[in-house]
């Protein structure tokens, strides 16, 4: 009898200590933020004024637990989730900035998934609305950093500010040089020191043909599986595989 005891008060011991090595906080790492959802039904959670709630970039996650596609954490109260690849462990250097910046990781270049330059002089303003507050203006042919792309609007990073959006009429984005069909999208990572690799089939166990750098775009031609995208990942058009964990969504929005 006393064996079977401390048997099971070793699995709970073990168990409990799993529990809290999955605990940890996560940054969300999104251009344009993740939805935040329900883990019984995966349908959104909506916010007191009827909105989606929306997880912002740079902001962190109190992480419970996780699983190979899912964060969960708790959300004004209630069980959520969030999809575990727009998301990832903090580091100690980004935990310090995210304390210095009142609660969530600066707003840099980095978070751009295109680039443009401004054909005239750019009014940046809070929403996508002309009569929103203004924040300042981006000059003829200054760098523009695009997170998102809209019909008549793009968000931008702008002074480290959440929202932000300029006039898309008047930004001439940047040709990728990728030549085909296909969404395009850029590698992501913690660091500019990641590697991704393109390998010739969707496997671990394939060749690897070669190993983009962080910030890298490509284009997704093929999604295989919920853990392989076939890709064209240079000018000639030449084609591969990675894993869509590392990739971050060109997402477009409405205005």
């Amino acid at each position: 009898m006393k064996k079977v005891v401390c048997i099971l008060a070793a699995v709970t011991l073990f168990l409990a200590i799993s529990a809290n090595a999955l605990a940890a906080t996560w940054i969300v790492d999104a251009p344009n933020g993740v939805f935040v959802r329900d883990p019984v039904t995966h349908g959104h959670i909506y916010t007191s004024d009827g909105k989606e709630a929306v997880m912002g970039y740079g902001r962190t996650i109190d992480v419970e637990w996780y699983d190979n596609y899912w964060l969960y954490f708790t959300y004004n109260g209630q069980p959520a989730m969030v999809y575990r690849e727009y998301a990832h462990i903090a580091n100690p250097e980004e935990l310090v900035q995210i304390h210095q910046n009142g609660g969530r990781l600066p707003l840099t270049n980095e978070a751009a998934i295109f680039v443009g330059i401004a054909t005239s002089d750019l009014k940046v303003v809070k929403d996508p609305d002309k009569s929103t507050i203004r924040y300042g203006t981006i000059e003829q042919g200054e760098t523009v950093y695009v997170r998102a792309l809209g019909k008549y609007w793009y968000k931008i990073v702008y002074n480290n500010a959440e929202s932000a959006y300029v006039e898309s009429s008047k930004v001439s984005l940047i040709d990728l040089n990728i030549p085909g069909e296909g969404v395009p999208y850029r590698t992501k990572g913690d660091n500019s020191t990641n590697k991704f690799s393109i390998r010739e089939e969707p496997s671990f166990e394939a060749i690897v043909i070669v190993n983009l750098e962080f910030g890298t775009y490509v284009k997704v031609v093929e999604t295989i599986d919920s853990t392989w995208v076939k890709v064209i990942y240079n000018s000639k058009g030449d084609t591969g595989y990675m894993r869509r964990i590392w990739l971050n969504p060109t997402t477009l929005f409405n205005p």
